[in-house]
């Protein structure tokens, strides 16, 4: 049953499921196994969030402003890193929030 649940077939909320069936029929929860779907991506520990992804989206593009303002030294005649970023974020309509 950890297998299951460390390859992502198996959510939190399964588990009281999948013990029964486990013990009450243990090669129907191995066969079970075998063609469930993977449910989880591996490493995700928390559901997706819209508000946590808006956060990651805006803290890549902010990412990727200042990665660009730096392989661009002729920008700094022009604007400062900050204007640069905050202009990058604007113009994708997400929020300032990292």
């Amino acid at each position: 049953m950890e297998a299951a649940f460390r390859s992502g077939r198996l959510t939190e909320a399964q588990r009281p499921w999948a013990a029964a069936l486990a013990l009450r029929a243990p090669d129907l929860f191995e066969e079970w196994c075998r063609t469930a779907p993977v449910l989880v991506p591996a490493g995700r520990t928390e559901p997706p969030d819209g508000h946590v992804a808006s956060q990651r989206a805006t803290h890549t593009l902010q990412a990727t402003a200042r990665a660009e303002y730096h392989a661009h030294p002729e920008l700094a005649a022009v604007t400062s890193e900050e204007a640069f970023v905050a202009q990058a974020v604007r113009e994708r309509g997400l929020g300032t929030e990292n």
